[in-house]
Formats: C-alpha cells, structure tokens, sequence
C-alpha cells in the first residue's frame, strides 16, 4: 500500500484576547488580631480603614456616580459622598474620578472609609458541644451572625474566628437573628453542612406532620 502526501491546510484561529479585569480598591491591611477592647461589658472595635468594593449594576450604567451614591446608599447624606469622591476615598477602576462620572457596564466602584461598629455584648460565645464535626454554641442576643451592614469584626463567625485563627472556616448550618440568643450549629466542613442540613429537614418535617 502506497502512501500519498496530501497538501492541506487547517485554518488557524485567531489568538484570542482576554481583556484584564477591572482595577479595584483593597482594604489598607486586614488587621490580625482584631482590634477589639472590652469596655462597660461591651466588645468594641477599635475604628479601622475598610474599602467596600461593588461592581456596576445594570440599572446604574449611564448614570452620574453621585446620584447612584444618593439613592442607592442611604445610609449616609448625599453630601457625604460628595466630599468622599473629592478626597479621592471613592474610586472607579481604582483610579480617582469626579462626581460627573457616568458609571458604565463592567466598572467596579470602591469607597473607603473609617469603619466604626456598633459595641455588642461582652458575654462569651458558650460552646455546648465540640467534635471533628462540628461546634454547637450558645448565641448571645444582640450579636449577628455573619458580617453586615454596620457590623463585621462585631459577628458571631468573625469573633470565633479572632479566637481559633484565621484559618478556621466555619459553615453554619442555622442562623439566627440579631436581637436573638439560642443554639446555632456550625459544621466543620461543606459536607458535615449538608449533612446537618439535611437532618435538620427531616426534622421539620416531622414537626409539621
């Protein structure tokens, strides 16, 4: 059998181009170990330099960053934000902008600033049970779970995290409020979570039934 050689030509793509992402902002330092102080009974946080990073939402694009500032975060007068982008403590790419700045798809915003917290309860976060599994606590009221709003050192996973390393990741099975105290579950790991998760399903179950 003879073999023939066939000139043929594969068409070759065109290098693809990856357009970098966008410049953003980071918090000055994260600081270890938590800058808390207990003072009246109360955990504080010592004031802290925190950059909140955002990317363009859709009903933004086109319009001027002071009036997306003013209607979207209001937690805070239109004149503060104002005077943040003229110190340069709001960005946009991570590059200083003016308060004409039309906000356009795929920008991320940045705004830093000084964070104070809230003070929540001084009381302990009882441990109830502790295995390979899983922790068992005892929430105080008045401290939320996870880091928001006003509140992030000031949270339940923040303070255990201060206590155990930075290291330790937990995933809470149940969450409660604020304002409530009780029994919450956190897993060791996204497996034990499911596991957890899912007994605890069962278990509502029944209790409708």
């Amino acid at each position: 059998m003879a073999v023939t050689t066939v000139e043929r030509s594969f068409p070759v793509k065109e290098k693809e181009v990856f357009e970098p992402p966008s410049d953003v902002v980071v918090t000055p330092c994260d600081p270890l170990p938590r800058p808390y102080y207990i003072e009246g009974g109360l955990r504080r946080v010592a004031p802290y330099h925190y950059t909140y990073n955002t990317y363009c939402k859709e009903r933004w694009r086109g319009r001027g960053l002071l009036d997306v500032f003013g209607t979207e975060f209001r937690d805070r007068p239109k004149e503060y934000y104002q005077k943040a982008v003229e110190d340069g403590a709001v960005c946009i790419n991570g590059k200083a902008v003016s308060i004409d700045t039309k906000i356009q798809n795929g920008d991320v915003i940045s705004h830093t600033l000084h964070r104070h917290e809230p003070p929540v309860t001084s009381q302990p976060i009882g441990i109830i049970h502790e295995d390979d599994d899983m922790i068992v606590i005892d929430k105080p009221a008045g401290v939320p779970v996870h880091p928001a709003g006003r509140y992030n050192y000031n949270s339940i996973l923040e303070i255990m995290k201060a206590e155990r390393g930075n290291g330790w990741v937990p995933y809470p099975c149940n969450r409660l409020d604020r304002l409530t105290s009780g029994v919450m579950f956190i897993g060791s790991t996204p497996r034990v979570l499911s596991k957890l998760a899912k007994s605890s399903a069962r278990v509502l179950c029944a209790k409708n039934m």
